[in-house]
């Protein structure tokens, strides 16, 4: 039905909030390691690991403002596809 042509039309959305979010949470995961590393290194070492840190950081900063407008694009499609559907579904002509 209509509702399955909605979620075909945002499924490009979709998985960019899908991939985002696996990307953020790997990330994340990473940093987890790294500050693990970090407090068990000598002082010599945390110099390297230091900057592994703020590389990881940096990354999800980056990840985290991907996410938020990948989830911006879907919820702006759905809304779209709503707002369509309601056109249609009370016979009124679709404009723009």
């Amino acid at each position: 039905g209509n509702l399955d042509v909605r979620i075909e039309r945002c499924f490009d959305q979709k998985l960019a909030v899908n991939q985002a979010t696996v990307a953020l949470d790997s990330a994340k995961d990473q940093l987890r390691s790294l500050r693990t590393q970090y407090a068990q290194a000598s002082p010599a070492e945390r110099e390297g690991i230091q900057l592994d840190i703020d590389e990881v950081e940096a990354q999800i900063a980056a990840l985290e403002a991907q996410l938020a407008e990948a989830q911006a694009a879907y919820q702006s499609c759905l809304h779209r596809f709503d707002h369509l559907h309601g056109h249609i579904e009370h016979g009124g002509v679709l404009t723009q």
